[in-house]
């Protein structure tokens, strides 16, 4: 029985991954396929809505449940803040923190980015933003994105 190498066609990513990912870097499927995911700009969730921060403490403010195991991904978020404000944010699992705490004062939107190489993320983990400020008024925060590429090496069969 031939073994297919390309994921079947008209699929969304959830839908090939769901039967067959597993925890670590890659997912064994049926014979000798293995899939990968690895940390790209291939842009594969997001929750981009504009949420303002007027809170002085961490507050969870984004939240992504995930329909399916990813081992690994790139995070992106953006963040700005009023005159006076520092906004900060940080990227937590399951209300734990495990990125790097990233702030701005500037009142542009800036980008940060985090790659996360052992996030080992099972099916319904949610990947959350958690965000506050200090100063009277209020910083912003939109764009939560997680990015990877699948990819399918052909295989032989012996």
């Amino acid at each position: 029985m031939p073994i297919a190498t390309s994921p079947p066609t008209g699929m969304t990513v959830a839908q090939k991954a769901a039967p067959f990912i597993t925890l670590g870097s890659t997912a064994e499927l049926t014979g000798e396929i293995v899939m990968t995911l690895s940390p790209s700009d291939t842009l594969q969730h997001s929750h981009d809505e504009l949420v303002h921060i007027d809170m002085a403490v961490y507050t969870k403010v984004k939240t992504i449940t995930l329909a399916y195991a990813i081992a690994q991904c790139r995070i992106k978020f953006d963040m700005n803040a009023s005159t006076g404000v520092t906004g900060y944010a940080r990227i937590y699992k399951n209300g734990v923190a495990i990125g790097t705490e990233r702030s701005t004062i500037s009142s542009s939107m800036v980008t940060f980015t985090e790659d996360f190489a052992a996030l080992n993320a099972v099916k319904n983990d949610t990947i959350e933003l958690w965000a506050y400020r200090t100063g009277a008024n209020f910083a912003n925060v939109q764009n939560f994105r997680l990015y990877f590429t699948e990819a399918y090496p052909s295989h032989t069969n012996s």
